[in-house]
């Protein structure tokens, strides 16, 4: 029997592959004790068959079914006793124009982005909450909550709009969450906008649909699509930034971030954005001034 006293149990969606793949095998080699969920268990199989059962536990899991979300937890939980750390990462994404997003794609997207991340989310705060206990020092356990949002959670990305919206939603939703828990559970919520990193993000977990010829004039999407394409514009490897998350992990909870850009490219339109914002409420804000105040 392994010695795991000292290590964090984590709970990862969407390990088949990119971050969560690279999550789950990042955590496991930091020693830490590891639940690996994803739709088809077998994809690990290898992963699987190299660790003990006392070290990582492989559940099916897709995200869009609460009961199966729940059952999940349940499960986790009876064979770890708790859970430290819960990695928000399923996604799934379609390349197309808003225009010419079928509505089963656009709402497949919803419910795997935001809805399958409200039901992880919900369960992970119950459990932080309600079945980790109390700390060495007398204070609760809490939990960690890393939500992968992607910039595209500031910026909307041309071609990517029913993506962009939903981690919109995800972002808005998980800064919302961290307001409404009572500092004393000892609960974090990261919300992190990853930038282009090496994963299948850009490959296979990806559904193109060819350009839209009433947009093809249309210089932004051009330049989206044709940077989509262009592999040697990536600017992070999954696995350092994986290696980002479990510094942050070992945090302590009060020092942990609430909002995580990550990748050069990430910062630096994140921070564009930001500045874009702020020069139209002053260009607009004049407007604002000319309501009249009302008592």
């Amino acid at each position: 029997m392994s010695d795991f006293s000292n290590a964090q149990v984590w709970f990862i969606t969407g390990s088949s592959s990119g971050f969560g793949l690279a999550m789950t095998k990042a955590a496991l080699a930091a020693g830490h004790r590891v639940v690996a969920t994803l739709r088809s268990p077998s994809d690990i199989s290898s992963i699987t068959s190299s660790h003990p059962q006392d070290q990582l536990l492989v559940l099916p899991l897709d995200v869009t079914s609460l009961p199966y979300v729940k059952s999940a937890f349940s499960t986790a939980l009876n064979v770890f006793g708790r859970i430290d750390v819960v990695f928000n990462n399923a996604g799934y994404a379609v390349q197309a124009e808003l225009e010419d997003t079928p509505e089963e794609e656009a709402r497949k997207m919803w419910e795997v982005n935001f809805w399958g991340m409200n039901y992880v989310s919900v369960e992970a705060v119950k459990c932080f909450r309600e079945r980790n206990g109390m700390g060495e020092g007398g204070e609760r356990r809490g939990g960690l909550l890393l939500q992968n949002c992607s910039y595209g959670a500031v910026v909307g990305i041309p071609s990517f709009g029913h993506y962009s919206a939903a981690k919109h939603a995800m972002f808005g939703y998980s800064t919302t969450l961290q307001a409404e828990l009572d500092p004393t559970w000892n609960i974090r919520v990261t919300s992190i906008l990853t930038g282009s990193f090496n994963t299948e993000s850009l490959g296979r977990s990806l559904t193109h649909r060819p350009l839209h010829p009433t947009y093809a004039s249309s210089p932004a999407l051009v330049r989206s699509r044709a940077i989509c394409l262009d592999r040697s514009i990536i600017c992070g490897d999954v696995d350092d930034a994986v290696q980002i998350f479990l510094q942050v992990a070992g945090m302590e909870r009060a020092g942990q971030p609430e909002i995580l850009p990550l990748g050069e490219d990430a910062v630096r339109i994140v921070r564009g954005r930001l500045g874009e914002i702020e020069g139209e409420v002053g260009r607009w804000e004049v407007l604002s001034d000319q309501l009249v105040r009302r008592v």
